[in-house]
């Protein structure tokens, strides 16, 4: 088998499984955690308001990448590969990738908790490898999918790394219901994650297990809004 073809055999795999990558992750941060208590960073209020930003920054992209797509394009499916057109306009005319971009960042910022280097870099790396085969299998269905008119646009607009210069704006309207209905899940997540982990690090790092009001009643609000939400979606209309 050529190795392309493995990449894309592999990458298919992949992307059944593509949202359990970060949970295995975590052996990487915990490992980190055990070695990295001294850094004057370490729990830093300013520092874990900085690492919030980062990964908010990552959800600022997800929401700007599905807030104008059309119905059967950049979904969270993970059975096959799925395309109904090829998103040109937008966020999409600067980066092929843009919802694996954001999930970078928004897994960065959680990472950088551990605010010690080679955590990142092997989080990068091992994000890199992963989702670079499942961006090939992609990749792959599109250009046997849609042909030139997807090759044509890929050559001028790169795969992670944004780049501006042939920027063209959408028409289309932000699509609000879409938005709510798409990304409640990953936006909950991620502030429930990064409660967990800073009641974790203080745990684990200093033995103080005790549980932050603050922290408390934000995870209380936050997972009150997201079960209302699952809720609505489940059982109503209103996202539709």
């Amino acid at each position: 088998m050529a190795l392309i073809e493995e990449h894309i055999k592999t990458g298919n795999w992949l992307f059944k499984y593509r949202s359990y990558l970060p949970i295995l992750m975590f052996i990487l941060y915990f490992i980190g955690l055990y070695q990295e208590q001294t850094s004057p960073l370490f729990q830093s209020t300013n520092w874990i308001i900085f690492c919030y930003c980062i990964s908010t920054l990552g959800q600022i992209i997800r929401i700007l990448t599905i807030a104008k797509v059309p119905t059967g394009t950049s979904g969270r499916n993970t059975k096959k590969q799925r395309a109904t057109s090829v998103n040109k306009l937008g966020i999409y005319s600067t980066v092929r990738h843009p919802l694996y971009l954001g999930n970078y960042f928004m897994w960065l910022g959680m990472f950088m908790l551990i605010p010690i280097l080679w955590v990142q870099v092997l989080f990068s790396l091992i994000y890199w490898i992963y989702y670079e085969r499942i961006m090939i299998a992609e990749e792959n269905f599109l250009q046997n999918k849609f042909g030139n008119d997807y090759s044509d646009w890929a050559e001028k607009v790169p795969a992670f790394i944004p780049s501006f210069k042939n920027y063209k704006k959408n028409p289309a309207n932000y699509n609000m219901r879409n938005i709510i209905r798409r990304e409640y899940t990953s936006l909950s997540a991620m502030i429930l994650l990064f409660l967990i982990l800073i009641q974790l690090n203080n745990g684990i790092a200093f033995n103080d297990w005790e549980i932050n009001p603050q922290i408390k009643w934000i995870f209380i609000v936050t997972a009150i809004i997201y079960l209302l939400l699952r809720l609505l979606k489940k059982n109503t209309k209103l996202f539709r």
